[in-house]
């Protein structure tokens, strides 16, 4: 009977450690879902940052061209 007693704990302890297992398992996957979610967030505001970078370079680019054309304008007057 002992052997018996010591086989059915070794059991109810394994199947404790499964359970605890099962349970970090699916506090893992929960937390690696947010990261996702946290790198789809990152890659959509690095695409806004590179487009805003972007669309200033384009401004910038255009108001030195038009004060260009007043240099120019007033070294003609």
């Amino acid at each position: 009977m002992e052997i018996l007693d010591r086989l059915e704990a070794k059991i109810d302890g394994l199947l404790a450690d499964i359970i605890a297992l099962k349970s970090e398992k699916d506090r893992l996957q929960s937390e690696l879902a947010g990261l996702e979610s946290l790198k789809l967030e990152n890659q959509q505001l690095k695409e806004q940052l590179e487009k805003e970078q972007a669309d200033k370079s384009a401004v910038v680019e255009r108001i030195d061209t038009l004060l260009k054309k007043l240099e120019v304008t007033e070294q003609g007057s």
